[in-house]
């Protein structure tokens, strides 16, 4: 039987969905014992009953959006499949805990883990450290946040990181764009609002500005030197998304503090939050599916080390 998408759990560190381009010849709930195998026998991956395990040149670790309370890596599958398909690698997509049953820090410390797993155990069966991180708004922020607690552990950095309409700032800091939220139908300002009190575990705006302070909610707020360091990073943002500012302003953090040529931005025009999930059958938006394919474009150009030229599209 023919596998391009599977649900497997990792013990109790994390669960995740694998989409591939390809069979998937071994679940990777059973990769820790796999590479308990390659370590004892010094050969290369080979499935429980023996069979090779191909190589890849990457992996694509994906953290889906849903304002930290819903959705899943199921639901994004209408463009991590086409990213699969496209680049030819292999996508982690994480089912993180969701609030307000699991609040901050929760879901960091999952994406955490999820990117340890695809850097010790994944990475040496696929034959790669190339491990790009990616993620829709929630998402985006976990992209980022699991960069910035690789910096305070001292823990080596992703290949290369894509938030896609990130919210990198939580705190209640308004902005030309946050305006939008007064007439949003995607995210307005209430609901918004609601989504970072179940995250951050209140509804007390002192407590809430403290909780939003702390650089693994907000990445924003982290320091210059942990910026400075950050791995080379193409944003992703949308011309009405309330977001945009958050995503402007990081870029800008970083274009001062990095080296020359690690931080690009792409600002799609006339799009809204949340595009990349609006590619429905019959009723979908038609131009969104050029949209995911750029994103794909996106993701090969950091893959392969490569200038991104974003098109048609604006360029920071």
């Amino acid at each position: 039987r023919i596998k391009h998408s599977i649900r497997f759990e990792v013990g109790t560190r994390f669960n995740a969905r694998l989409i591939a381009h390809v069979n998937i010849v071994e679940s990777p709930k059973n990769f820790d014992q796999i590479r308990l195998n390659m370590q004892k026998t010094g050969k290369q991956a080979t499935t429980l009953k023996g069979k090779p395990i191909p190589k890849h040149r990457a992996i694509i670790l994906h953290f889906h959006g849903g304002g930290f309370i819903s959705m899943s890596a199921f639901a994004h599958e209408n463009y991590t499949r086409l990213w699969a398909k496209q680049c030819k690698v292999p996508i982690v997509s994480v089912n993180y805990s969701l609030a307000p049953q699991h609040q901050f820090p929760k879901a960091v410390n999952e994406a955490f883990e999820a990117y340890k797993w695809c850097r010790e155990v994944a990475g040496p069966i696929w034959g790669t450290e190339k491990i790009v991180l990616v993620g829709d708004s929630a998402g985006g922020n976990l992209v980022a946040s699991v960069a910035v607690r690789c910096l305070q552990e001292k823990f080596p950095l992703p290949f290369a990181l894509m938030p896609v309409y990130p919210a990198l700032d939580l705190r209640r800091v308004f902005s030309p764009s946050m305006l939008l939220t007064l007439n949003d139908k995607m995210i307005p300002y209430l609901f918004l609002q609601a989504c970072l009190s179940a995250y951050l575990g209140s509804t007390n705006i002192e407590e809430l500005h403290r909780a939003a302070g702390n650089p693994l909610a907000s990445p924003y707020t982290a320091s210059d030197d942990i910026i400075s360091q950050f791995p080379r990073c193409h944003f992703v943002a949308a011309s009405l998304d309330p977001l945009l500012d958050n995503t402007i302003r990081f870029c800008d953090r970083m274009n001062k503090l990095c080296p020359s040529g690690t931080v690009s931005m792409s600002i799609v025009p006339q799009m809204i939050h949340g595009f990349l999930s609006l590619n429905w059958p019959i009723v979908g938006v038609k131009e969104v599916l050029k949209l995911i394919k750029e994103c794909g474009e996106y993701l090969d150009a950091l893959i392969e080390e490569k200038e991104i030229v974003p098109g048609n599209r604006l360029n920071q």
